[in-house]
C-alpha cells in the first residue's frame, strides 16, 4: 500500500511516518499538489494526506479535481477542526476523514488506525474475490467462473447474432506423465500449458482450467473456421515445445486433444449445448488418435484437417 503526504512540514512527516509504520505500507512525501496529482494518476496510491495548513494547497480546488479522477483513493485532510466547516458536505463525503496538525493526538491516531484497518480489510476481500475465480496453480479462470462467463458472452453477442466459439482440450496421457515423473513435474507442465495458451489468444479471449488436465478457451465473436486455425496453431506450439521428460510420453512429446464448437444460434443456442458439443468433439479426438482437433458442425462431428476447408 502506498501512502502519500502532500505538504512540507517535517514534524508532521515524521509523525505520520511513525504512526503509519506497517510492513505493508510505503510512505512518502511530496511538497506540491501538481506532483501529487501526477503520482495519483500514474501510480497505485492508496491514501492521500492533504496538509491544508500549507499556503499553496487549496483544499477546495484539490478535492474538486479529485472528484473527476476514477481512482480508488482514500483522502485524509490535515486541518484544524474549526476549519473543516468551510468545505461542502458532498466534498467531505468523498474523504475518509480529517485529522488535526497534531498527528500524535489520541483522536488522530484512532483515525489512522481505522484507515489502515479499512484498507487492509478491503485488500483481503479483493484477494478473496480473486482467489474465488482464479485457479491457484495456473492463474487461469476456474471452472465455475468459466461457466458464468460463457453465459455472459452469449448474452452480449446474442443481439448481434455474432458467434461464440468454445475450445475444450485435454493434455494427452497426463496420468502417465504424473505417474512416471512425479506430481511436481506434472504441475510444471500444467503451468507451462497455461502460459502457452494465454500467449496464443487475444487479450479479450478467456482462458480457463476446467479441472485436472482439462482447459478451455472462449473466443467471443469468432467463427468456427477462425477458431480452428487458432486452435491448430496452439496445438503445433504445444507439440514443438520442449517439455521436461516429454520424450517419455507415449507419443514421444507432450500434446493435447481438442474439441471445438460454435454457438451459431441455429442448433446451438445456449451454454449447456455449446459445452456438450465441444466436450463430445473432444471425446472424439481422444478416441481417434489424440494430438488432433475435432469439431461439431451441422449435426455432425468432424476431424479437422487444415488442408481441407470446413
Amino acid at each position: 500500500m502506498n501512502f502519500l503526504y502532500v505538504g512540507r512540514n517535517e514534524t508532521r512527516t515524521r509523525a505520520l511516518r511513525q504512526a503509519l509504520a506497517r510492513d505493508n505500507i510505503h510512505f512518502e512525501r511530496t511538497s506540491t499538489p501538481e506532483h501529487a496529482f501526477f503520482k495519483v494518476l500514474n501510480e497505485d496510491i492508496t491514501a492521500l494526506f492533504l496538509d491544508l495548513g500549507e499556503q499553496d494547497i487549496n483544499g477546495l480546488e484539490i478535492l474538486t479535481s479529485l472528484e473527476s479522477i476514477s481512482k480508488d483513493l482514500e483522502v485524509v485532510l490535515i486541518t484544524e477542526p474549526g476549519d473543516i466547516d468551510q468545505y461542502r458536505p458532498e466534498l467531505l463525503r468523498s474523504c475518509f476523514g480529517y485529522i488535526s496538525p497534531d498527528i500524535e493526538a489520541g483522536r488522530n491516531l484512532m483515525v489512522l488506525t481505522q484507515l489502515t484497518d479499512k484498507i487492509t480489510i478491503k485488500a483481503r476481500l479483493e484477494k478473496l474475490k480473486n482467489t474465488s475465480i482464479i485457479d491457484g496453480l495456473t492463474q487461469l479462470y476456474n471452472h465455475a467462473y468459466i461457466q458464468q462467463q460463457i453465459d455472459e458472452e452469449i448474452k452480449l453477442l446474442e443481439p448481434t447474432g455474432d458467434p461464440v466459439t468454445l475450445v475444450i482440450f485435454d493434455i494427452d496421457h497426463f496420468k502417465n506423465y504424473n505417474d512416471t515423473n512425479g506430481h511436481p513435474a506434472g504441475d510444471r507442465v500444467l503451468k507451462t500449458v497455461a502460459e502457452l495458451m494465454t500467449a496464443s489468444v487475444r487479450k479479450f479471449d478467456l482462458t480457463g482450467r476446467y479441472g485436472g488436465e482439462e482447459f478451455v478457451i472462449i473466443l467471443p465473436g469468432t467463427k468456427l473456421t477462425t477458431a480452428l486455425s487458432v486452435t491448430e496453431r496452439f496445438r503445433k506450439k504445444l507439440v514443438s515445445h520442449r517439455f521436461e521428460f516429454g520424450h517419455h510420453q507415449p507419443l514421444g512429446f507432450v500434446s493435447a486433444s481438442f474439441g471445438v464448437a460454435t454457438m451459431d444460434h441455429k442448433d446451438i443456442t445456449d451454454r449447456r449445448t455449446l459445452i456438450h458439443r465441444a466436450d463430445q468433439a473432444l471425446y472424439k479426438a481422444k478416441n481417434y488418435k489424440r494430438n488432433c482437433i475435432w469439431y461439431y458442425l451441422h449435426g455432425d462431428y468432424n476431424h479437422y484437417q487444415p488442408s481441407l476447408v470446413v
